[in-house]
């Protein structure tokens, strides 16, 4: 269901479009809050080091995975679409 009440009454974003980005916020400062020394670091800080580069290589996947999911949610119709692809998804 689109969210109104926009002052011209036209519809800005419906509850997919708000969940994205709320949850992808809601990531993106949960991230530089919990450890802001590490924003910056680039694929060289890890040359060298297996354990360094299993662990971003996990992080690297997880941000994919995450984005996948949002992206998913993102581009569907409304939530009961995407809420029904993802019960067909699980085997």
């Amino acid at each position: 269901m689109p969210i109104s009440g926009s002052v011209a009454g036209i519809v800005l974003a419906d509850w997919p479009d708000v969940l994205f980005w709320a949850i992808l916020g809601s990531l993106v400062v949960a991230t530089l809050s919990t450890n802001p020394s590490t924003a910056g670091i680039g694929p060289s800080d890890f040359a060298g080091e297996p354990p360094g580069l299993a662990v971003r290589a996990s992080t690297v996947a997880g941000t994919f995975a995450t984005i996948c999911v949002l992206w998913s949610l993102w581009t569907s119709e409304s939530l009961d679409e995407w809420l029904s692809c993802c019960a067909r998804s699980v085997p």
